[in-house]
């Protein structure tokens, strides 16, 4: 995963943070919105695993389930609460960045 991608995940983290972050209580989604949003988290997830995977990372764990399914389901039992998937998102953006730091190829030093 780039720095580009890594950095754009903790945005979309930060997103979802900001509505908690401001006091501002979280409405309850309608079942059509659960579905759009779990959806769509659920891809988020299964991108990041697919970065653990062509890293070599090593990351397993539901956290890292490789079913889009999986995720959706998990989503969908929370009713969609964005601080949980936030939590997540920003675990595995965290890890992912540790992964992508320790693989870059260093530089010798000459001197």
């Amino acid at each position: 995963m780039t720095t580009t991608r890594i950095s754009t995940r903790l945005a979309v983290a930060a997103a979802l943070a900001a509505p908690l972050m401001l006091g501002i209580a979280a409405q309850p989604a309608a079942a059509k919105d659960i579905q759009d949003i779990c959806r769509n988290y659920a891809q988020r997830a299964v991108d990041d695993n697919a970065e653990n995977v062509r890293m070599n990372c090593g990351f397993n764990g539901n956290r890292w389930n490789a079913s889009k399914q999986f995720h959706a389901a998990w989503c969908r039992e929370r009713k969609a609460n964005r601080g949980k998937m936030r939590d997540q998102e920003q675990e595995r953006a965290k890890q992912l960045q540790k992964c992508a730091n320790k693989n870059k190829p260093r530089r010798d030093k000459k001197g």
